[in-house]
């Protein structure tokens, strides 16, 4: 696979400033090869010839496979592995995309589902158009810091977004060691004001933590993000 595995924690000063430098990026990568592959992804879905799809998704998958290749639940230096990652290599952040077809499903405006989770979720930290242009990726802080509860914090936001607007999202982001290939969006929305604060991130997972108790699922410690730079 191409790209480029991004290392948040180690690659800049903090897991914030990482993080938000990623978000960043998103918001100006109007490179070339992701326009050509969201015009090739436009076609795939409209159309239903086999013989023609089969060609488009070989096209975009190429392209997709030459984009930069990010990480935000971690600076993973000894692989993605699952037994290759540390507890200690964690961020504290939860990714999450819903595709075309499910947006498609639940017959809802992309744009407007990508606004409504970002305002309704307190800890949804960004929310931007996916890399095909057509999906939605979602960025949430709930101070996960244990590798085998990932999932259970996944999980739950994922079961949130489904009972609040009949959406699945995509189940392999449930695996802490995905990638996800580096996307743009101009109206990217960030919430700023915690990436200035890094101690509203603190309260952000003491929150989560409590609806974690809530659901009787077992609650992790919570990081605070400027302490988890393994420089």
């Amino acid at each position: 696979m191409n790209g480029i595995i991004y290392k948040t924690a180690s690659d800049q000063s903090g897991v914030v400033d990482a993080i938000f430098f990623i978000l960043q990026k998103i918001k100006t990568n109007s490179s070339t090869n992701i326009i050509e592959a969201r015009d090739v992804y436009s076609k795939y879905i409209k159309t239903f010839e086999e013989n023609e799809k089969s060609s488009l998704k070989k096209l975009y998958t190429s392209k997709k496979l030459a984009a930069e290749l990010i990480i935000f639940q971690g600076a993973f230096e000894n692989g993605r592995r699952y037994e290759d990652i540390r507890d200690i290599d964690l961020s504290g952040f939860v990714y999450l995309d819903i595709d075309f077809n499910e947006i498609n499903a639940a017959n809802i405006d992309k744009n407007l589902l990508k606004k409504k989770i970002f305002f309704d979720f307190d800890n949804c930290v960004a929310s931007w158009d996916s890399f095909s242009g057509q999906g939605i990726g979602c960025l949430f802080y709930t101070g996960v810091s244990v590798k085998d509860e990932y999932s259970i914090h996944y999980e739950l936001i994922a079961n949130e977004l489904q009972e609040k607007y009949n959406v699945l999202a995509d189940a392999q982001c449930k695996n802490v060691g995905r990638g996800n290939f580096l996307s743009f969006d101009e109206n990217i929305l960030i919430k700023n004001d915690l990436f200035n604060n890094t101690s509203k991130f603190k309260e952000l997972a003491e929150k989560f933590d409590k609806k974690l108790s809530k659901n009787n699922v077992p609650g992790a410690s919570i990081p605070i993000p400027s302490e988890l730079d393994t420089d």
